[in-house]
């Protein structure tokens, strides 16, 4: 019954991550987690702050350790859509931090983490846009 999509395997195999505006959310589009229990997907729980603003928080992909997650956000309308990146660590996720800035988004990356491929979408004069594939290379 909700507008549930973009969705994300996480690397254990069971946590299905994926955007919604169902209720219970912080803001427009938030990132929500699903377990798999064995039988059944139960009901998902948001991720909640530091990932989630009020701003829209989607599109979720994951190293292949499955400590960092990307995603696209426009939680500041100074920087617009970008790319942040969070670490999971003992106490949860980390604060999220843009690393890929301009109208972006559609994160994913390679297996072994090395690229990141995204789409940024160009504007001309007129207000035309066309989108483009690009990708980032993460430095040994």
């Amino acid at each position: 019954p909700y507008p549930d999509g973009e969705h994300a395997i996480h690397p254990d195999g069971v946590s299905l991550f994926f955007t919604s505006r169902r209720p219970g959310g912080m803001g427009a589009d938030d990132i929500w987690v699903s377990r798999w229990s064995g039988t059944a997907w139960p009901d998902p729980v948001n991720l909640g702050s530091p990932v989630n603003s009020t701003g829209n928080d989607l599109q979720p992909a994951f190293t292949a350790e499955g400590d960092t997650l990307y995603f696209t956000s426009d939680r500041d309308p100074a920087l617009g859509l970008c790319i942040y990146r969070s670490v999971r660590g003992g106490d949860g996720w980390s604060e999220a931090e843009p690393v890929i800035r301009g109208i972006v988004g559609e994160p994913s990356l390679t297996a072994d983490g090395r690229y990141l491929y995204f789409v940024h979408v160009l504007t001309d004069v007129a207000g035309r846009f066309d989108a483009d594939i690009w990708v980032s290379v993460r430095r040994p």
